[in-house]
C-alpha cells in the first residue's frame, strides 16, 4: 500500500509519530543472494522471496533499533576460511567453530537461538513453494552498519530448517573449495551442517564404533 499524505498525517497524528518514521526504510539492498531453491523457480518467483525478505527485515531491524541492540563482533573471524581441500578439513572446521564458540559435543537447543546471538539475523517467512531459504547480505541506509541475513521457509519441517541453518552457517565460514571440480561447494556446505549438528564424537557415544545399520521407527 501507499497511502496518501493525508493519510500518512492522520497515521502520524493519530500514532504519535513523525512523517519521517513512517515513511523510513533501513534497507538499501540485498546483496550476494544465495537461495536454496528447487528447480523450475522464475525471476517473478525470485523478486518475490527478496520483496518478502525486505518487507520481514525492515520490521526486525525497527524491533532492534527500538530496543538499542547493537551489532556485535565477527564471530567467524577465528575461524573462516577462503577454500577447504577434502572433508577431512571441513569435518575439522566444523570442531574448529564448536570449539571456538564452547558449544562441547551435545546437540544444539536452537540454532535460531545461537545464529542470532552470533549477530546473525534469522527469519522465518512463508516463502513461495519452491524456496527452502536464502542467505544473504544486507546494505543499509543511513551510514548504519551493513549485516547478514539467513531467511528459512515456515513450509519445512524442523529438522530441515536446522539443518538449513547449518548450512548458511557455512557459507559464512567457508568461501570456496579449492578444487570444485571434485569438490562441490554445496556438497562442502552440507558436509559442514551435518559434520557441526551431529559431531562424530558425540554419534560413537551415542551408537558405538562397530554397528552395521540404525532402525529407524515412528
Amino acid at each position: 500500500m501507499m497511502p496518501s499524505s493525508a493519510v500518512l498525517v492522520g497515521l502520524g497524528k493519530a500514532l504519535g509519530g513523525s512523517l519521517d518514521f513512517l515513511m523510513s526504510s533501513q534497507v538499501a539492498e540485498l546483496s550476494g543472494v544465495e537461495f536454496r531453491k528447487h528447480s523450475g523457480t522464475s525471476a517473478q518467483d525470485r523478486a518475490q522471496a527478496e520483496a518478502l525478505v525486505i518487507e520481514k527485515l525492515e520490521d526486525y531491524l525497527a524491533i532492534e533499533e527500538i530496543l538499542g541492540l547493537k551489532e556485535p563482533d565477527d564471530a567467524f573471524a577465528a575461524v573462516r576460511c577462503d577454500a577447504v581441500r577434502s572433508v577431512e578439513e571441513i569435518d575439522q572446521k566444523a570442531r574448529d567453530l564448536r570449539r571456538a564458540w564452547q558449544l562441547g559435543i551435545d546437540p544444539i537447543p536452537s540454532m535460531t537461538d545461537l545464529l542470532e546471538g552470533k549477530g546473525v539475523k534469522v527469519i522465518e517467512a512463508d516463502l513461495p513453494e519452491r524456496f527452502d531459504g536464502l542467505a544473504c547480505d544486507v546494505k543499509r541506509t543511513g551510514g548504519m552498519a551493513d549485516t547478514e541475513v539467513v531467511v528459512i521457509s515456515s513450509r519445512t519441517n524442523i529438522e530441515r530448517r536446522r539443518f538449513n541453518l547449518g548450512h548458511e552457517l557455512a557459507h559464512r565460514i567457508i568461501r570456496g573449495t579449492a578444487d570444485p571440480e571434485s569438490l562441490k561447494l554445496e556438497k562442502a556446505m552440507n558436509r559442514f551442517a551435518t559434520a557441526f549438528l551431529a559431531p562424530a564424537d558425540h554419534l560413537r557415544q551415542e551408537v558405538g564404533d562397530r554397528r552395521q545399520g540404525i532402525l529407524i521407527t515412528s
